[in-house]
């Protein structure tokens, strides 16, 4: 469920934002795909309900490179592993696997950032339950031009019409 949420969120955003036919198609496989590579991770790490520690934390940030490696392999999927690739980048620069900042992330990447984490924030985990909206806002204000591109937090902003204000 949290895949087909990320996938109709980030096309919504990607169609806000004016991406192109076949861009919105890559968009829709990497959000479907995108945590794919968490099969490299073990479960005792994935469902570890602390804080991890360097060697955990190192496996889990492995987990966008192996995913993007896995849908490489597949004929005509190499934009989607592109996008499967840089969606743990931040727009400061201080994300992973490659540590790219601002444009030079794709914008298929920063827009799957974004619905990805808003997914996230709104829906139950099993180590916690989902964020009231005024949090997310919150957090989606305190975060644009550092974890999050501010021109697709707009676009967020105006897809799911709440005030994510900037």
């Amino acid at each position: 469920e949290h895949s087909d949420r990320v996938v109709g969120l980030a096309q919504r955003i990607g169609e806000r934002l004016g991406l192109e036919t076949r861009e919105l198609r890559d968009l829709g496989y990497a959000a479907k795909l995108h945590d794919i590579g968490k099969v490299g991770v073990p479960d005792m790490v994935l469902h570890k309900a602390g804080p991890l520690d360097a060697d955990e934390r190192k496996l889990i940030e492995g987990h966008s490179v192996w995913g993007a490696d896995l849908v490489g392999r597949i004929p005509g999927l190499e934009g989607v592993a592109r996008i499967v690739r840089h969606h743990h980048e931040r727009y400061d620069g201080e994300g992973y696997p490659d540590g790219l900042e601002g444009r030079d992330i794709p914008l298929a990447s920063r827009v799957l950032t974004v619905a990805d984490a808003y997914v996230a924030m709104t829906e139950d985990r099993p180590y916690r339950r989902a964020r009231p909206r005024f949090e997310v806002d919150r957090e989606f204000r305190d975060c644009m031009g550092k974890q999050f591109d501010p021109w697709v937090v707009g676009a967020l902003r105006e897809v799911v019409a709440t005030p994510v204000d900037a």
